[in-house]
């Protein structure tokens, strides 16, 4: 079973507390301070807000990430493995998040324009970190299974970092406050992953359930949102939940398949066993 970094040192855990309150009062803070920044500054002839959208969705990205850090499971892989573990999550989110954007924006898909302006999806973003880390792993030769130790760090990350697209008036639709369903439902699956890592249950697939339900999540969800419909009345994101659902269904099978007959043996250094060698 996957642990935090800091579980068994007594002092880290102190630590850690303090960090913890810290970053809770400072994420809730931050939700309470930008609901009154947000609103026009009456001393201001043009009604300007305080703080700028784009300011707020900075903080909010810079709290997920210290929600993720702060969660992070402990690892024995060598650092220069799990540095091409995060190496590849970071690098496969990011192009993955702006490539729907690249390829259908007006700027040419090789100009910087095309990949360093406003527009990102999050639901590509999970894809191609995901896919990001898969090929980190071949190139590195890590065979231990690892997407467990993403899935609490990841659900409760966007749980924050989704009050960002919130304070910047991005990802919602009229009357819904998609964002903040949203950051309600990742910290629910946070919670919910966290209990099944506690008590071991479906050991290599925590992420997998994460990233399939959210897939649901978002299918339904869209119909509210006011994006284009590209075909059947659905949007591209629908179909590109669709389609990622059924990929990361066939990778469960997968690998219940693989690991159904090695469940009894010793785990790995890090969050499961190694490979069964074929």
């Amino acid at each position: 079973m996957s642990r935090p970094y800091w579980a068994d040192d007594p002092m880290r855990r102190g630590i850690w507390a303090l960090f913890a309150v810290g970053l809770f009062l400072l994420t809730f803070g931050a939700i309470a301070f930008f609901t009154w920044a947000r609103m026009p500054d009456l001393d201001d002839p043009q009604g300007r807000t305080r703080v700028s959208n784009a300011q707020m969705y900075a903080v909010f990205q810079i709290l997920a990430l210290l929600t993720a850090i702060a969660l992070r499971p402990k690892s024995l892989l060598p650092w220069r493995r799990r540095l091409a573990l995060y190496a590849g999550a970071i690098a496969g989110a990011g192009i993955g998040s702006k490539l729907p954007f690249a390829i259908t924006g007006s700027e040419p898909f090789w100009a910087a324009g095309a990949w360093f302006t406003d527009g990102k999806t999050i639901l590509a973003g999970m894809a191609g970190g995901y896919i990001g880390v898969e090929i980190a792993k071949l190139v590195a030769g890590i065979r231990e299974k690892t997407g467990d130790g993403f899935a609490v760090p990841l659900a409760a990350a966007v749980a924050v970092g989704r009050w960002g697209c919130w304070f910047n008036g991005c990802c919602s639709a009229p009357n819904v406050p998609v964002p903040i369903i949203e950051s309600a439902f990742h910290a629910t699956m946070a919670f919910i992953l966290w209990r099944l890592q506690r008590i071991d249950a479906l050991r290599h697939q925590r992420l997998k359930l994460y990233l399939i339900s959210y897939c649901i999540f978002r299918f339904g969800i869209e119909f509210v949102r006011t994006e284009p419909r590209i075909a059947w009345g659905l949007t591209a994101y629908q179909f590109g939940a669709a389609a990622f659902a059924a990929a990361l269904a066939v990778h469960w099978v997968v690998d219940s398949r693989l690991y159904g007959s090695v469940e009894t043996r010793a785990t790995a250094p890090w969050l499961g066993e190694k490979l069964p060698e074929r």
